[in-house]
């Protein structure tokens, strides 16, 4: 496979290449990159070549340029490709931790990538999160200049882990949403005894924050796990400390272990409201 990018790639056009390696199930070996100015690259490609991040355009079938598409859209070389593989921004953005942050600093730079990704509230946070950032966007290039095939070896792992988190996550999404029984603001899982991908699962299905609290069994000592789903829901376990059934209920009053029947767990939740 051939692929032609521009003069020094960095980091997009190296995650596009691995992205497309991933595409075609190629590897590093049968690899080779070229890097050209937008003159240099053919009118008419072969059946394994391919360009990105150069040649101002996208077909989705050989070329995978962004720079002809609005800024604002903030498309990049690698968001096309792994749309072309049937993966979309919008299935990729929340189970993908470099995709979005990768993506908006190519296109506004790493300022407005880390507001718009990391939440910045303060200076100490903006350091930290520019640093992880800087690190994100230069490790490839950096690699690339000393030695392209391990560059590439580098950003195939960092793309295939990443797609099969966006798999695995979209699985279990789905599981929860089959599973998932709505008391009200009391959403119950009663077939799961794993919390994992409960946060994802919410800001999906709960955009406007109405549920305050989740059970799911317990998997160690007791019937049940209780949990609010943020520390503003007006829940506070620490309000039934001491009840009969409840068992474990953390310093903070995020999470209660409690034992009986469902409806009793439902109960003991509503006990546990700060506001009646």
């Amino acid at each position: 496979m051939k692929v032609y990018t521009h003069l020094r790639p960095d980091a997009d056009a190296i995650l596009s290449i691995a992205a497309l390696m991933l595409l075609k199930n190629v590897g590093v070996k049968e690899v080779t990159v070229n890097e050209v100015t937008e003159e240099e690259i053919p009118e008419t490609l072969g059946d394994d070549e391919y360009v990105v991040d150069v040649g101002l355009k996208w077909d989705g079938e050989k070329w995978f340029d962004h720079h002809q598409i609005d800024s604002f859209e903030m498309e990049s070389a690698t968001s096309l490709v792994l749309a072309a593989a049937g993966f979309p921004r919008d299935e990729i953005s929340p189970y993908c931790a470099w995709y979005d942050l990768q993506r908006i600093t190519d296109n506004n730079g790493p300022r407005l990538a880390l507001k718009l990704c990391c939440g910045i509230e303060n200076p100490t946070q903006e350091m930290v999160a520019n640093f992880f950032a800087t690190s994100l966007i230069s490790t490839l290039p950096m690699l690339y200049e000393k030695s392209v095939v391990l560059a590439l070896e580098v950003a195939v792992t960092w793309m295939k882990t990443g797609l099969e988190n966006v798999m695995k996550m979209g699985s279990r999404i789905q599981e929860l949403e089959e599973m998932c029984v709505k008391h009200d603001d009391i959403w119950v899982f009663p077939e799961t005894d794993n919390p994992f991908g409960m946060g994802l699962f919410l800001k999906k299905n709960d955009p406007e924050h109405v549920v305050k609290a989740t059970i799911i069994k317990d998997n160690r000592a007791n019937d049940w796990c209780l949990c609010r789903t943020s520390d503003d829901s007006g829940v506070d376990f620490g309000l039934i400390r001491g009840l009969k059934g409840v068992g474990f209920v953390h310093a903070t009053g995020f999470l209660a272990k409690v034992d009986g029947t469902l409806e009793e767990a439902i109960d003991i939740v509503k006990q546990s409201r700060t506001t009646q």
